[in-house]
């Protein structure tokens, strides 16, 4: 796991639908939202100065999943859907 420099956020760089490589380093994303706000100007994240929080300030965080206890809690519930969908269709 490596941190997304745009908003700090952990993410799996062999999943990242979104990366970006610049003098042989390679830089993933946890959303389209990061990786276009990274792309604005790259060396501002590389260089350390950062950018938003992973909340980002609207609904759902950057990357969707909403961050922090909340991203938990929606996990769980799609969790508890679909165990009840499964034992429905037995």
């Amino acid at each position: 796991m490596v941190k997304d420099l745009v908003c700090g956020m952990e993410v799996d760089p062999h999943v990242s639908d979104w990366s970006r490589e610049i003098d042989g380093a390679t830089y993933p994303f946890c959303s389209e939202r990061c990786f276009a706000e990274f792309n604005e100007d790259p060396h501002r994240y590389i260089g350390g100065s950062g950018g938003h929080d992973h909340g980002g300030g609207h609904m759902g965080g950057c990357c969707g999943a909403g961050g922090g206890a909340m991203g938990y809690v929606h996990l769980a519930v799609m969790i508890a859907f679909l165990v009840l969908a499964i034992i429905r269709s037995l």
